[in-house]
């Protein structure tokens, strides 16, 4: 199988290693911007965030301080687009989404599937450790 990428080291990257959780100001909404950063599955680890990150997808992670991440798993992380509706699965070596997010709909969807070979296999080695995620 084709190297994946390391899907956290993409998301530092894209970061700038800065939280990327969104605040209001008196007159604007900026990115919180504060260090040290930790990475947030926005579709979690058991909907489906894994098989994403199986084929090197990083759209449904945030680089978040601790204290935006805590807020994304309290009540309201919904609300406040720290967290995502839906979930994947695999079929026949299909990945697909189903959900209300438009990216991963476009790009997932019943009705477009991603070919990805042997993503059970990777999907396996990755759980039990018996790979680094740069090897996938």
């Amino acid at each position: 199988m084709a190297n994946v990428p390391d899907v956290r080291a993409l998301v530092m990257k894209r970061s700038l290693e800065r939280c990327e959780a969104m605040v209001d100001l008196p007159r604007a909404r900026t990115r919180c911007g504060k260090w040290p950063v930790e990475d947030h599955h926005m579709l979690t680890r058991s909907r489906g965030g894994l098989i994403l990150d199986a084929v090197g997808e990083i759209y449904h992670h945030l680089a978040l301080c601790p204290w935006h991440h805590r807020e994304a798993h309290a009540p309201g992380g919904h609300d406040k687009g720290l967290m995502m509706h839906g979930a994947v699965v695999t079929s026949a070596g299909r990945v697909y989404y189903k959900g209300d997010d438009d990216y991963l709909r476009e790009r997932y969807g019943y009705n477009r599937p991603l070919e990805v070979p042997m993503v059970r296999e990777a999907l396996l080695r990755a759980q039990s450790g018996e790979t680094a995620r740069g090897d996938l």
